[in-house]
């Protein structure tokens, strides 16, 4: 969509899919340190101050999305509030999105942020959809998270043993909410080298 260091001339309202924010290191690796939200979207709100992206930004899956240059965006706020309080709540979704993602990289064992990672990519209201999109490859979940891909692999392939989830490449089927839930609560206190071991609950 646009890449850090150009001139912020627009920003992009999602109808649907989801964005991987990302910075580069400086021996030009991609980091990505963050994901649109999945209810209010907007990209590159930033770069109506800041004259150039901060960061870029990648689909992550087929997506709608709107763009809207600033110039015309600030020209229509002035005389429409309504429009301007929409702006300021879908920043405040972001943010609030932004300090749940930084909360998912807080949890000390790697299952534990792989399974929180899993339920904040797919909204509440579509978790009896049958499987899923998965934005994100298990290398990016990795770097993500600061584990290693091999971590990534091991723990979700023991989610799959439990019948927690199914993910094939690209998608990822949630088999068992409860079992995810109790990932999140339970495997933080457990030790990061340990393989996940979790009874089926469905």
């Amino acid at each position: 969509m646009f890449l850090e260091g150009q001139p912020g001339l627009s920003l992009y309202s999602l109808a649907n899919g989801m964005v991987k924010i990302c910075t580069h290191t400086e021996d030009g690796r991609e980091q990505i340190v963050g994901l649109s939200h999945p209810g209010k979207r907007l990209v590159g709100l930033q770069s109506i101050s800041d004259g150039r992206y901060a960061y870029s930004a990648t689909a992550a899956v087929a997506l709608d999305a709107c763009k809207i240059n600033h110039n015309a965006l600030l020209t229509y706020v002035q005389s429409r509030g309504d429009v301007a309080m929409k702006l300021i709540e879908s920043l405040n979704a972001q943010l609030a999105y932004s300090r749940k993602l930084m909360k998912v990289m807080g949890h000390r064992s790697a299952a534990a942020k792989i399974a929180s990672l899993i339920m904040l990519m797919v909204p509440a209201s579509e978790h009896d959809k049958a499987e899923y999109s998965l934005p994100l490859s298990r290398r990016e979940i990795a770097g993500l998270l600061s584990v290693s891909e091999e971590t990534v692999c091991r723990v979700m392939a023991d989610m799959q043993r439990s019948g927690i989830i199914k993910a094939p490449r690209g998608v990822i089927a949630v088999l068992s909410w409860r079992g995810l839930r109790s990932l999140v609560n339970e495997s933080s206190r457990d030790d990061p080298n340990l393989h996940v071991v979790v009874d089926t609950l469905n």
